[in-house]
């Protein structure tokens, strides 16, 4: 199996699901990483990805106009970092996929923190 290929199937598929518009990709240092490695900025600005951010930045703008695709390893400081989010939304809709399996009681917390809806998905 191509580690390669299905990396950047599965970043293809996250874009794709989020449906057309602007997006930004919110990442953490390692997902940043393995984005990198799968995709060329060119080709991922082809799909309307626009913007790159970090969970952990502070300095991050509110851009509403934007629909945030979450690609996180399911860290305690990530989900986090994901909840502080939630609380205090800087785009439109997220889009939450995970790099590997997340516990129930994280969801319900992430769930919690979703006071203004905004999530639309979560794998």
């Amino acid at each position: 199996m191509n580690v390669t290929l299905a990396v950047k199937q599965y970043v293809s598929k996250m874009i794709e699901s989020s449906g057309p518009g602007m997006k930004v990709l919110l990442m953490d240092r390692e997902t940043t990483s393995i984005v990198s490695v799968v995709y060329t900025q060119s080709e991922i600005l082809q799909k309307e990805v626009y913007l790159f951010e970090r969970i952990d930045s502070q300095n991050r703008d509110n851009m509403k106009h934007l629909k945030a695709i979450c690609f996180l390893r399911p860290t305690k400081e990530n989900v986090e970092h994901l909840i502080q989010e939630l609380r205090r939304p800087k785009y439109s809709v997220y889009f939450i996929y995970f790099s590997n399996v997340i516990s129930k009681s994280e969801i319900k917390a992430l769930a919690e923190a979703d006071e203004q809806e905004v999530v639309a998905e979560i794998q």
